[in-house]
């Protein structure tokens, strides 16, 4: 598992013991400005169909003051290889979630965004990520 933070603090439960988990953008740390807090979740593998694939979810919540989650955007990407990322797209207050081709042994890296509506200051982003686990 590796963890960094892009323009949000990040959110480490049982690293310790090394435990993954996943990655939490902080609300703003400026008192009474809106904010959403976007959980990453770590790439997994899971059953669709007969097919085996690699996935990952954002997801908003809990927001502060008048903020309205209205766009969140998760990517998976192979590290190994030459295979592309893929992103989704969800709108409103569902988050996203992605899949990707799963390739055992390969590690995935997953990324996200999450803004939020103000009114009148428009969106509030910000970015999770990247978190990395071999599958």
């Amino acid at each position: 598992m590796a963890t960094k933070t892009m323009s949000a603090a990040l959110l480490l439960v049982g690293a310790t013991i090394g435990i993954s988990a996943p990655a939490s953008a902080d609300p703003s740390p400026t008192p009474g400005v809106p904010a959403c807090v976007y959980t990453l979740s770590e790439p997994q593998v899971v059953q669709v169909g007969a097919a085996r694939m690699a996935t990952a979810t954002i997801a908003p919540f809990p927001c502060s003051g008048s903020i309205t989650p209205n766009q969140s955007t998760v990517c998976l990407k192979p590290l190994a290889g030459d295979y592309r990322p893929q992103c989704a797209e969800g709108y409103g207050p569902a988050g996203a979630q992605v899949y990707q081709v799963y390739r055992p042994g390969i590690t995935y890296e997953v990324t996200g965004r999450g803004c939020g509506s103000t009114a009148p200051q428009g969106s509030v982003c910000s970015s999770v990520g990247p978190i990395s686990k071999t599958l």
